[in-house]
């Protein structure tokens, strides 16, 4: 089994942490965003409707 950790920090406003697992054959990943110091509205806005969109999608089967 292989797991990968990574973080990356964007416009300095944002951490990003993802993780991906290799486990017999198959493939899994995992993100999350979470905000550092104060965000502008524009940027917590943006966050929001970008994980509002993904979970529509995956909940209308377009996206697995």
């Amino acid at each position: 089994m292989l797991i990968t950790l990574r973080i990356t920090f964007h416009l300095v406003f944002q951490s990003v942490v993802d993780i991906t697992i290799y486990y017999n054959g198959f493939h899994g990943d995992l993100n999350e965003t979470y905000f550092v110091g104060e965000v502008d509205e524009e940027s917590k806005q943006l966050v929001k409707v970008t994980y509002e969109c993904i979970n529509q999608a995956i909940a209308a089967g377009t996206l697995t």
